[in-house]
């Protein structure tokens, strides 16, 4: 395994190695994309969920996008966050 294999296996692990990043992306495959529905099925406190919706964001496995009529954002799995999946089975 070259250093770069290596350094980008330790940033996948550290990322789906958090519990509450799994279970925010099963929640994404199950079908949630509002904060409300990972708050309300998790009981997750506002903050670290906010923490960690920015975070999977921020390392590209979700997009936010706009909702309709300005009332917040919806977060997408992007190709990154779908290829997830595999190690999610």
């Amino acid at each position: 395994m070259s250093d770069g294999e290596s350094k980008g296996a330790g940033r996948a692990l550290a990322i789906l190695g958090d519990h509450w990043n799994l279970r925010i992306l099963r929640g994404a495959f199950l079908g949630a994309s509002r904060f409300s529905d990972w708050q309300r099925d998790l009981g997750i406190s506002a903050s670290v969920l906010a923490q960690r919706l920015q975070a999977l964001t921020s390392e590209g496995l979700f997009e936010s996008v706009p909702r309709g009529g300005g009332s917040g954002h919806e977060y997408k799995l992007t190709e990154a966050g779908h290829a997830t999946w595999v190690t999610m089975v």
